[in-house]
C-alpha cells in the first residue's frame, strides 16, 4: 500500500464519526418465569419444582445503529424438588448464568420493535440432594431470544421476551421474561 497513514486516518475517522458517537447505551433488568424441570428421586420417579421461584436478570447493551446491538447480562435462578412419596426427600438446583449476545431489532410503529437474540452463554450449575449428593457443573450453550419492546417514556421500555439456553442437569434452561430497560 502506497499511502498507509492516509488508510489508517480514513479508516480512524469513519469509526468516530458522529453517527458512531450517537450510539445508545442502556441498561435493563428483569424477572423471569421459573422455567422448567424435574428431579429423578428413584429409578423412574421423577417430580418437578414445587418452589417455582421467579428468576432475575441483570443485562447491558450498546446500540450500534438503529437495529443492530450488542448485549451482556447476568441471570440467577433456583429449584427445588421434594418427593411427593417422602415429604424429607428435597433437591435443590441454583443456576447462574452470564452471557453475550448480538441484537436485531425492527421497529413495528414509533413505540414498538420486535428483536431476536444469538449469541452464548456460560452457565453454572450447583446440585445438592437430600443423600448428600453433590454436583457441580459448567457449561457453555447458544443462546436464543425472541422478544417485544415498548417505548414508554423517551428513555425507558418495557420489555417482553423469550429466551433458551439449553439443558442443564435436565433442566430446561428457557425462560418467559417481563422488565424494564433505560436507554441513556
Amino acid at each position: 500500500m502506497k499511502y498507509p497513514f492516509a488508510f489508517l486516518f480514513v479508516a480512524t475517522s469513519l469509526c468516530f464519526s458522529t453517527a458512531t458517537l450517537a450510539q445508545e447505551p442502556y441498561l435493563g433488568i428483569s424477572i423471569a418465569t421459573p422455567g422448567e424441570g424435574s428431579w429423578q428421586y428413584a429409578p423412574g420417579k421423577f417430580v418437578a419444582d414445587n418452589e417455582h421461584k421467579l428468576s432475575k436478570k441483570l443485562y447491558g447493551g450498546w446500540n450500534f445503529t438503529n437495529q443492530f446491538s450488542l448485549e451482556a447480562g447476568y441471570l440467577s435462578s433456583g429449584y427445588h424438588f421434594q418427593s411427593p412419596e417422602k415429604n424429607t426427600a428435597f433437591a435443590n438446583l441454583n443456576v447462574k448464568m452470564l452471557y453475550t449476545a448480538g441484537k436485531v431489532t425492527m421497529p413495528l410503529g414509533d413505540a414498538w420493535n420486535v428483536f431476536g437474540k444469538l449469541g452464548v452463554a456460560q452457565i453454572r450449575s450447583a446440585f445438592s440432594a437430600q443423600n448428600g449428593y453433590t454436583n457441580s457443573s459448567r457449561a457453555v450453550r447458544p443462546l436464543l431470544g425472541l422478544g417485544l419492546d415498548f417505548k414508554m417514556t423517551q428513555h425507558l421500555d418495557m420489555t417482553l421476551e423469550f429466551e433458551r439456553d439449553g439443558k442443564i442437569n435436565h433442566v430446561p434452561q428457557q425462560k418467559l421474561e417481563a422488565g424494564l430497560k433505560w436507554r441513556f
